[in-house]
């Protein structure tokens, strides 16, 4: 975690994340812990924590889920 003008970059990423909706700030914290148990786990690349990521926000309605054994750890959930 680093420090930046006074504020560290868990502060700036909620504040920018409070004005796109209140929620999100919550359920991206809970996301990277999710995410940073099975990377601990099964060390997960970090292109597809990235495109985890990026799928979680721009659907925060969907679940990840992660399947082992699968070739690409992070899909969707089928709807």
């Amino acid at each position: 975690m680093r420090i930046r003008n006074g504020r560290n970059t868990h502060q700036q990423t909620d504040h920018y994340l409070k004005h796109i909706n209140p929620l999100l700030p919550r359920l991206y914290h809970q996301y990277l812990s999710e995410l940073a148990a099975i990377t601990l786990s099964q060390g997960i690349p970090v292109i597809l924590q990235a495109a985890c990521a990026l799928a979680f926000l721009a659907h925060p309605s969907h679940e990840l889920m992660y399947v082992p054994g699968d070739s690409l750890p992070c899909r969707l959930d089928a709807t």
